[in-house]
């Protein structure tokens, strides 16, 4: 049967299957009762309006065939029309006379665009080689079973480099009434694809595609319908593995949850898949359902959100949280405490104990921008009672510079949007609303577009780069810095002797030189200035009172 296929792949060898082609993806689905290949291409990058699709035991190289041979076996390799829409879509049905083995099949247009792997079983496994295999208590002993099994019909290359990865595949998912010939063949080749993960051999994306026969996953609509960063940190989390092992569909849903996690763009965002996540899985939620209120919740989750980009499995997400749970717990847990990193307490506390570390990206929702949908709360705010900044917030309050939620609160340690600080800023300022179409992230229909336009009129602001304004970015306290000195400039003092004095941007060393100097803008209990650290509203309120006592006199 071998030569038979080496004669069937003579007459694609001799039309010389060299140079470039569009690349294409070919995904088949195989049972291996009916012995039916499904096969399924798209070419919608390419001009040719045929593939050829070949047939071939693992192991066989199509350039080493007879060229000389004459005979071609049509069932082996098929030459077929790629549709209007770039797709081809053909059922085979593979004969009965095939040899028991691991097959490979090509796709080719002018060159090789993708292999996949199935394993075909025509002749049953004779039930006492099947029980050295369902009787095995070990993964050694399956291995050993697997490597004097010749009725498989597995290459001795397979079982060499990628053994131990099959045995331990076959025998951690043998069926409680064991391993049949056909459901053996698709363990051996489930177990080979993890083994080749587990080498770096392939990736994730060549995992979903050459072995798509066996896999659960729909590489279409599960895999290439992610947005481009989730899709690119699961291939990074897999590069990333030692040793993947297990059933690989679980393995793969696991690191997309992490991945969308991990690219969260919000901890809005992270709140919801984690709290899904957990509900799913049955993990114990008791410590965060039981914080004071919904904000210390949040505060959980602005924590994960800094630190979330380090891990690499959800094991060490599950622990980050844990311990973001104890913080929030430990520093208070209640309305009024000093949570979310800050560093720092009472009217002293720093320019008012602002957070450290990474910064926090968040993205107001429908309900939280600060135009139209925070509400002008009468009094002092459930949550800023005791709190270090409770001076400033309210006086900023009684100017209209800055309002409450529709719940009551102010959530002093939240972080603050470039265009939150600008609003702020234009309605300190008392700025008409003003039009403009310098910034292609700004439209007119955005709740800040009237404010940022007053405040670039006003020559308070610039861009972040060409034409972009990046509005939803957190503003960082150097940025900060840098608004205010421009609105209202003060005379550089000495350059103070802040720990991470090398971390402030080239741009802003001279507003924070000036705003420190004059009492503005202070530091940390640990020396730093923290320029790259995302300004919270309470701290924004604290700079921007101390400011104006200094303006004012």
């Amino acid at each position: 049967m071998r030569q038979r296929l080496k004669q069937g792949i003579a007459f694609l060898c001799a039309v010389g299957l060299l140079g470039g082609a569009a690349q294409a993806n070919t995904l088949i689905d195989y049972d291996t009762n009916t012995r039916t290949l499904q096969i399924k291409g798209d070419f919608s990058g390419s001009s040719m309006g045929t593939a050829t699709f070949t047939i071939l035991p693992v192991g066989m190289n199509p350039e080493d065939v007879d060229l000389n041979a004459a005979n071609t076996v049509d069932m082996l390799y098929r030459t077929l029309a790629v549709q209007d829409d770039g797709s081809v879509n053909s059922t085979i049905i593979l004969p009965e006379e095939f040899e028991n083995g691991q097959y490979v099949l090509r796709t080719y247009q002018e060159s090789l665009l993708s292999t996949n792997y199935f394993g075909f079983v025509g002749t049953p496994i004779s039930e006492s080689e099947l029980q050295k295999i369902n009787g095995a208590t070990s993964q050694s002993e399956v291995l050993s079973a697997l490597q004097s099994l010749a009725d498989l019909g597995l290459e001795s290359s397979v079982i060499k480099d990628y053994g131990n990865s099959i045995a331990e595949y076959v025998f951690l998912n043998r069926p409680s009434d064991g391993y049949s010939s056909t459901s053996l063949m698709e363990a051996v080749c489930m177990g080979e694809a993890m083994g080749r993960l587990a080498a770096k051999d392939i990736g994730l994306e060549e995992m979903l595609t050459a072995y798509s026969a066996y896999v659960e996953i729909d590489y279409e609509e599960d895999f290439v319908s992610l947005p481009d960063d989730v899709q690119s940190e699961m291939k990074r989390l897999f590069a990333q593995m030692e040793q993947p092992a297990g059933d690989f569909n679980t393995l793969f849903a696991e690191t997309l949850e992490l991945a969308q996690m991990k690219c969260a763009d919000s901890f809005l965002v992270l709140q919801q898949l984690y709290l899904a996540y957990a509900e799913r899985n049955q993990i114990s939620l008791e410590g965060y359902q039981n914080l004071a209120n919904e904000y210390m919740q949040d505060q959980v989750f602005v924590k994960l959100l800094n630190r979330i980009s380090s891990v690499s499995n959800m094991e060490a997400v599950q622990e980050l949280f844990r311990t973001a749970v104890s913080e929030v717990q430990r520093e208070g847990g209640s309305a009024g405490s000093v949570v979310g990193g800050i560093s720092g307490g009472g009217s002293g506390g720093g320019s008012g104990g602002g957070i450290s570390g990474n910064s926090v990206t968040y993205l107001p929702t429908e309900n939280e921008q600060l135009e139209g949908s925070q509400t002008e709360t009468a009094g002092a705010f459930t949550d800023t009672a005791q709190h270090w900044a409770e001076a400033y917030i309210l006086q900023m309050k009684e100017l209209g510079a800055i309002n409450g939620f529709e719940d009551g609160s102010f959530r002093p340690d939240q972080a603050v949007t470039r265009a939150e600080f600008v609003k702020m800023m234009c309605e300190l300022l008392d700025l008409p609303a003003e039009e403009g179409s310098l910034f292609a992230d700004v439209a007119a229909d955005d709740w800040f577009y009237g404010v940022v336009y007053a405040a670039y009129e006003n020559g308070l602001i610039q861009g972040t780069g060409e034409n972009m304004f990046s509005p939803n970015e957190m503003i960082t306290r150097e940025d900060a810095a840098v608004i205010m000195q421009r609105t209202w400039p003060m005379a550089a003092g000495e350059e103070a002797a802040f720990a991470d004095a090398s971390e402030i941007s080239d741009y802003a060393v001279e507003a924070i030189s000036a705003l420190t100097g004059a009492g503005v803008l202070t530091g940390y209990e640990d020396h730093t200035i923290a320029p790259k650290a995302s300004l919270t509203r309470a701290e924004a309120a604290a700079i921007l009172c101390r400011i104006l006592e200094r303006v004012n006199g």
